[in-house]
């Protein structure tokens, strides 16, 4: 599920700082679920690339898995700090 953030963010001036807090919960949750799928994606379609002799590409693509795998290592951190308070 992909909702759009300008809309869920629209009163964040008017919200305080709990309910900033949840609804960063929330964020960073669906954040990390859509690296994860994003992921999942790149890696299939690296295997495809290498499948047709494109070491190159494939390489690349995996690499930018990696790095949802990274992001999503600062999201979890996030997500830590959000329920610890």
């Amino acid at each position: 599920m992909c909702y759009n953030v300008l809309d869920f963010w629209r009163n964040e001036v008017m919200m305080d700082q709990v309910e900033l807090r949840k609804r960063l919960e929330k964020l960073v949750a669906h954040w990390i679920e859509h690296n994860d799928a994003h992921a999942e994606e790149f890696r299939a379609w690296a295997d495809k690339a290498e499948s047709a002799g494109d070491e190159a590409v494939a390489e690349s693509i995996m690499q930018a898995a990696e790095q949802m795998g990274r992001a999503n290592a600062f999201l979890l951190a996030a997500a830590k700090d959000l329920k610890e308070g």
